[in-house]
């Protein structure tokens, strides 16, 4: 039986590459709100292994997994950008299988990654989510985001466009 206590939150590094294009592929077969989809996924494991091993700078932002009886099931990440200027904002991005949703699995990924922001003194984290997710709406919010902006048809997937909130969190 699942239990959230048995789940194993650590970074996410270049070996762990295979297995975290094979979560990907899964999650983009199950959902619809991500910003790809499974075409998007055609990135060999070499340049998987680059975009990861970029992750472990913290200059450039960090990258975590979430692992359950020996499988990846949620991926989160900050990314940094790379301008002095903008050096104290975070981009957030969690995914999770759906066999997981609502179990507090993308709570726990998130309050490790919020302790690393912390920790790395950044000031301000921002993510994007489609507008008709209602259940990531809800729970962004629970965590103290708040909507900043609106992007119109910023989305395009499966003949349809979509539009986008703008959300932001200010850390203490």
């Amino acid at each position: 039986m699942f239990s959230l206590s048995n789940i194993t939150i650590s970074p996410l590094l270049s070996h762990d590459a295979k297995d975290a294009l094979i979560y990907l592929k899964l999650i983009a077969k199950e959902t619809s709100f991500l910003t790809f989809g499974i075409d998007d996924l055609d990135m060999s494991e070499k340049r998987a292994v680059a975009f990861y091993e970029s992750l472990q700078d913290p200059r450039s932002g960090h990258i975590i997994k979430g692992v359950y009886k020996n499988k990846i099931i949620s991926i989160a990440d900050i990314q940094r950008p790379e301008k002095k200027r903008l050096s104290h904002c975070g981009e957030l991005s969690i995914s999770a299988l759906k066999l997981y949703w609502g179990t507090g699995v993308s709570s726990k990924m998130f309050n490790s990654l919020l302790k690393w922001a912390q920790d790395e003194g950044l000031k301000r984290l921002s993510l994007i989510v489609r507008e008709d997710n209602l259940r990531a709406l809800r729970f962004y919010k629970k965590l103290g985001f708040v909507e900043e902006g609106k992007t119109i048809d910023s989305i395009y997937v499966n003949g349809y466009y979509y539009n986008e909130y703008i959300m932001a969190k200010y850390l203490k």
